[in-house]
């Protein structure tokens, strides 16, 4: 149910379910299931010892994740602080996900991202009929978020890789991520290498190929090789891509399989082994033949809008229009600062959810504090520190 935004943050008013949340799944999380030290963080990824000798390791690469059926991936990243030799205790936090789960509050214990602090006012209007309500363009954009959409290309063996995109390239809409000449037998991809390497009219190469085009502006974040043929029966330049994909897979099997059975790791690592389709010729559900299968996971930003669905607490609401923020209203002690977001006021009724009108009034009371003792105090505690720099 989590899905993260760009301007993100644990609320101000808790019921201690961020701080629960955190332990519930490996996902966004890693907890330590004994005590133990780190014995090694290397290729993305942390390998720890537990005190009755057995090993557990983290992924620390960023990988993307499915959103059970939505259609999408979310590329998720843990982070640690810990260095090799690090002890830790049962139970303790060894990883996050920093875009999910915060670094440790007041009382010392990570929180879960929930949302997006924002001003919102209880209404009755047309624009908030029922469940519909209304954001202004700027809280659309901090209300974003970044969706990974898979492209899946399968390609014979006898392809010929002309151009490929790599992890981290900045790709526009309609930029080809794949160039090939594809045939069906070795006899034509042989002719087609041969006559890519002694034309020099690039136009005459290109007009050959299929170019693959993106449908998104963003950022290849990922990408997965899956084949099913012998290396020494493809194309020569189809063969070295895959070989390069292997010798990078390689490496974290490598380092995993020191310590633990890759079949039994948390790590979910690339496969550098052929893969044997069953019956039907499919791999992992999908038809692949006699070729490779080439997956391009691209991150683009979806910017809220018409038809998303947001929610205060348990009060959800449909945006049904973005307004431009210099006509959103305001309050008359901060007109300078815009309502973000405008909600229907039966909502709360008709859904029976008591928890807005508390977490509301409560924020909103720690937040205006917190403005007038920076407006009153803000500049006394600036000279204060400044005067004990100075003594130092």
């Amino acid at each position: 149910h989590l899905v993260p935004v760009q301007s993100q943050c644990s609320s101000p008013i808790s019921f201690d379910m961020e701080r629960v949340a955190p332990y519930m799944s490996h996902d966004f999380a890693f907890q330590a299931k004994k005590d133990g030290k780190v014995v090694e963080i290397t290729e993305d990824l942390m390998i720890v010892q537990y005190s009755d000798g057995t090993y557990d390791d983290i992924d620390l690469s960023e990988h993307p994740a499915r959103n059970t059926d939505g259609g999408f991936y979310i590329m998720n990243r843990m982070d640690t602080k810990l260095k090799v030799g690090s002890k830790f205790k049962a139970g303790e936090i060894l990883a996050f996900d920093k875009k999910t789960i915060n670094d440790n509050d007041f009382f010392g214990d990570p929180c879960a991202n929930v949302g997006t602090l924002a001003r919102v006012s209880f209404e009755s209007n047309g624009s908030v009929f029922e469940d519909s309500g209304y954001i202004t363009d700027t809280f659309a954009h901090r209300f974003a978020t970044k969706i990974t959409k898979q492209k899946r290309v399968i390609l014979s063996k006898y392809a010929n890789i002309k151009y490929i995109a790599k992890v981290g390239q900045a790709v526009q809409a309609n930029d080809p991520i794949l160039a090939f000449d594809d045939t069906e037998d070795e006899f034509s991809s042989q002719l087609l290498a041969s006559i890519a390497d002694q034309t020099a009219d690039e136009d005459e190469i290109i007009a050959t190929s299929a170019p693959i085009v993106s449908k998104y502006t963003g950022v290849i974040k990922d990408i997965t090789i899956t084949y099913t043929v012998p290396l020494e029966e493809m194309s020569p330049s189809l063969r070295k891509v895959v070989e390069d994909y292997t010798k990078m897979a390689n490496k974290r099997e490598k380092v995993l399989a020191k310590y633990i059975d890759v079949r039994d790791a948390n790590t979910i690592v690339k496969s550098s082994e052929m893969a044997v389709p069953d019956s039907q010729g499919k791999v992992a559900g999908t038809k692949i033949g006699e070729g490779v299968m080439i997956d391009f996971n691209i991150e683009y930003e979806d910017v809220a809008g018409n038809g998303d669905k947001g929610s205060i607490t348990a009060l959800k609401f449909t945006i049904c229009n973005v307004i431009p923020a210099e006509l959103a209203g305001y309050t008359e002690s901060n007109p300078d600062r815009k309502i973000d977001v405008g909600v229907a006021s039966f909502g709360a009724f008709k859904r029976m959810v008591a928890d807005v009108e508390k977490i509301g009034i409560l924020t909103k009371v720690l937040v205006e504090e917190k403005r007038r003792m920076k407006s009153t105090y803000g500049q006394r505690v600036k000279d204060e520190i400044k005067k004990l720099k100075g003594r130092k």
